[in-house]
């Protein structure tokens, strides 16, 4: 018995051990993807960084994505960019500033743009917020602007922002405020009620059905997060970012490069920093100690190279180096997040549609909202081509992250391609995964797509927003321009007209110039696949804007 003990008596302590250390391992292993995730979403908000807000600037252009320049080759190609060049050429050399920022709302930059407008800011041109129609802002304190600091980006651990402008043109065009035919009946209930709690493992059994997922697949690969100490100097130098010290950002980086050269963050902080700084030396040296990095074989260097080169704009390099790592290793979670993200930037709608599907494999059940948010945006590049596949993303999106701002913008913006009949098939099939879930999302979907544009109650909190902004530029001195979009969306528009009206101010109908332009060419003459402007498409919104600012100045 005894020497029984001594030879197996000792198992279920060295089982139990050996669980520990399972246990342990696999904890460290669940923080360390956390970390990546996190690490890969937020570089959805840095495409591309803006050029830093300059102290010289005459000319301030306050606003999203269209303004931030996502679409154009460079940020060169930006429309504050080209306005800048325009300016000058026609005798008005005035330093312009972007303060664009994908996925702004008006109520985020009311809590921003105060720091922009410096004394010597002549003009201020707003171009937002198409993002209200979704994220739905709440009503800024009167005094918002008064308290308002600098920020030249917000560095978010989430890409919903970013995600959330759609795809909307090609087989779904930008949403039409008046497209559609009519939903016969009223709806059950507001699609502002409580939405349901998230019922994650509904939706990934949806995704399952769909080939996208699979409850048996092994976890993506991801390489090690930095240690705590480090990850604190990390957190750190990026509250430098938020504040658009650029310079100073760069030389943190440096000094903490210098002191750890093994944690790649710090070179890949460098890059983004002296790239927002201008020194195009400085980001040149950094991205060239990461591919150094990435040649040698460290996974770590192949992905701070892959988020840093997206984060200065260089989408075509990063989405080659992500397809590059994928074809070597299929199971890299970063390269496939960076590679959706790169596509949706350079508006490549078809490969974007298939590095969505593999972004929401390799992701897999780790972050259900993340996979939530990945899921609307490859519902919308589906668009009308597969209504029934892109209703089944709809609906698994809403199960796994209860989000009903971004459900208002992806459902309402597909309206037309995915009609009620085609959206309540998909929640009949749904109901037997989570039927009390389905309950509560049919009317509130159902409410959504019958909502009328011109009476949401986001419009009149953007209006409110704009004149708010407005007042405080009048206070100022300082020229206001109502900025258009260039396409139609009828509710976004008339809150944009009264607001203009209200502070008697010209209101910039860049629609007009568009929809003239191509009287005689395709959309993809001045547009990406995604949606936003294209070189061409910058050029002309710049020059429109620019016929206004100089009657503004005169």
């Amino acid at each position: 018995m005894t020497d029984h003990a001594d030879g197996q008596g000792n198992a279920p302590r060295r089982r139990s051990a050996n669980g520990r250390r399972v246990a342990l391992a696999v904890v460290v292993f669940l923080f360390a993807l956390e970390a990546a995730l996190q690490l890969a979403a937020g570089v959805a908000s840095l495409v591309p960084v803006t050029a830093p807000a300059r102290a010289d600037a005459a000319v301030v252009c306050v606003g999203d994505s269209f303004t931030a320049g996502i679409g154009a080759s460079s940020t060169e190609h930006s429309y504050p960019a080209v306005l800048e060049r325009l300016l000058r050429d026609r005798g008005r050399p005035l330093r312009v500033a972007n303060a664009g920022m994908p996925g702004q709302d008006s109520g985020y930059m009311l809590a921003r743009v105060g720091g922009e407008l410096r004394d010597g800011v002549k003009v201020c041109c707003a171009l937002l917020a198409f993002n209200d129609t979704w994220s739905r802002p709440p009503r800024a304190a009167a005094d918002a602007l008064e308290h308002a600091t600098t920020r030249r980006f917000e560095w978010r651990w989430r890409t919903g922002r970013l995600l959330a402008i759609a795809f909307r043109f090609g087989a779904n065009s930008w949403f039409d405020a008046a497209g559609g035919d009519p939903v016969p009946a009223p709806p059950a209930a507001s699609a502002d009620d409580a939405p349901p709690a998230p019922t994650p493992a509904a939706g990934f059994a949806l995704l399952d059905r769909l080939g996208l997922t699979a409850a048996d697949a092994p976890p993506p690969r991801v390489a090690p997060r930095p240690a705590a100490d480090a990850q604190q100097r990390i957190a750190a130098i990026e509250a430098t970012l938020r504040r658009g010290a650029f310079a100073e950002a760069l030389a943190e980086a440096r000094a903490f490069a210098t002191a750890a050269p093994e944690t790649l963050a710090a070179t890949r902080l460098a890059a983004i920093a002296a790239n927002g700084a201008g020194d195009a030396a400085a980001r040149d040296e950094a991205l060239g100690r990461l591919a150094a990095a990435d040649a040698a074989g460290r996974l770590d260097g192949a992905e701070e190279r892959m988020i840093a080169l997206l984060a200065i704009g260089d989408a075509g390099a990063a989405a080659a180096r992500a397809e590059a790592r994928l074809q070597a290793a299929p199971d890299e979670l970063v390269a496939a997040i960076v590679l959706q993200d790169a596509l949706f930037a350079l508006g490549r709608l078809a490969d974007f549609r298939a590095a969505a599907a593999r972004a929401l494999r390799n992701c897999n059940r780790l972050l259900p909202d993340l996979s939530g948010t990945m899921a609307r945006h490859l519902a919308e590049a589906l668009g009308g081509d597969d209504p029934p596949r892109s209703a089944r993303l709809l609906v698994a999106a809403g199960l796994l992250d209860g989000n009903v701002g971004l459900a208002r913008a992806k459902v309402g913006g597909m309206r037309v391609n995915v009609p009620w009949p085609t959206l309540d098939a998909a929640l009949t099939e749904a109901a037997a995964l989570a039927p009390d879930a389905i309950a509560s999302w049919r009317p509130i979907l159902r409410g959504i797509l019958d909502e009328d544009p011109d009476a949401a109650p986001w419009a009149a909190t953007l209006e409110a927003h704009l004149v708010q902004l407005g007042e405080h530029c009048r206070e100022r001195g300082i020229r206001f321009l109502v900025v258009g979009y260039p396409f139609r969306h009828d509710g976004l528009e008339g809150a944009q007209r009264r607001a203009a009206a209200r502070l008697n101010v010209p209101f910039v109908d860049v629609r007009a110039a568009f929809t003239a332009a191509l009287g005689t060419a395709d959309r993809s003459a001045l547009f990406v696949a995604n949606g936003h402007c294209n070189d061409a498409g910058y050029e002309l919104l710049a020059k429109v804007v620019a016929d206004a600012a100089l009657a503004a100045l005169d």
